[in-house]
């Protein structure tokens, strides 16, 4: 149980990350 949240949580910053880069290299690009 304690690590599917582990696993759930990491999913979690690891999209937040992937967004966030993704949304850095499109406003570099304009």
């Amino acid at each position: 149980m304690v690590g599917l949240v582990c696993l759930t949580s990491y999913r979690v910053v690891v999209v937040l990350w992937l967004c966030m880069f993704y949304e850095v290299h499109h406003s570099s690009l304009g």
